[in-house]
């Protein structure tokens, strides 16, 4: 990721009013940490040559003393421990191998991803909502598989928006539209509010920016579920 970039993408952070951004295709060697000029935080995950994949976690200076720990899983998984007032909660950043990548590429990714979300979820789900976008992909498949075994939701498919604020990647050519980031969560939180993309955002790339609204308080989703189908 370019110096310049990651200034925009702290001016969009601001702009949004975002506590805690991933941030996927970071390209950066190594891993480690640095803290910006606005004091804000980020984390980020590569491998040893850069140029490709990595990913990053980016805190507002105001959520970054709550940070508990992190820890930079490969250049595809990072996660950071989190305690704000009301309780712990572990963020997980990810970014999929793309569908035409190979099956091991894919299962090394998923299985990684699987022990990871282990340590943090138990609690039995409902996974997908009835407001989902675009075509369910192998990739898409794999990540319902997991959170099925995990008892996690997927956000954006909870909440009835326009498709237009709904889909996170475009085609070059504008063609083909698909929903493939997602915020996900565990079941014990009737926490998330809502999940939307946020089109305005300026950085550079094919994939929209997507925010979810949290509030700290542990309970089920599970209802809230089925009012909705």
């Amino acid at each position: 990721m370019e110096t310049s970039r990651l200034a925009q993408l702290k001016v969009e952070m601001f702009r949004y009013r975002v506590k805690v951004m991933g941030v996927c295709e970071v390209r950066w060697a190594g891993s480690g940490e640095i803290i910006t000029k606005n004091a804000s935080q980020m984390l980020y995950s590569g491998n040893d040559q850069g140029g490709s994949n990595g990913v990053a976690i980016l805190l507002d200076k105001t959520i970054r003393k709550s940070l508990i720990n992190w820890k930079p899983v490969s250049d595809r998984i990072i996660t950071a421990k989190l305690h704000p007032r009301l309780r712990k909660m572990t963020v997980v950043q990810c970014y999929a191998p793309t569908e035409t990548s190979d099956d091991e590429a894919k299962d090394e990714f998923y299985y990684q991803l699987s022990n990871l979300v282990q340590e943090t979820s138990t609690l039995p789900s409902n996974v997908v909502g009835p407001f989902g976008y675009g075509t369910l992909t192998n990739n898409g498949r794999r990540l319902i598989e997991i959170c099925t075994e995990h008892n996690l939701a997927i956000g954006g498919t909870l909440f009835p928006h326009k498709d237009i604020h709904k889909y996170t990647w475009e085609s070059p050519n504008g063609q083909t539209r698909n929903q493939i980031d997602h915020i996900c969560i565990s079941n014990k939180w009737q926490s998330l509010l809502d999940v939307r993309n946020r089109r305005g955002v300026d950085i550079h790339s094919d994939h929209v920016l997507l925010t979810g609204d949290i509030r700290l308080r542990p309970s089920s989703i599970h209802d809230r579920l089925n009012k909705r189908m």
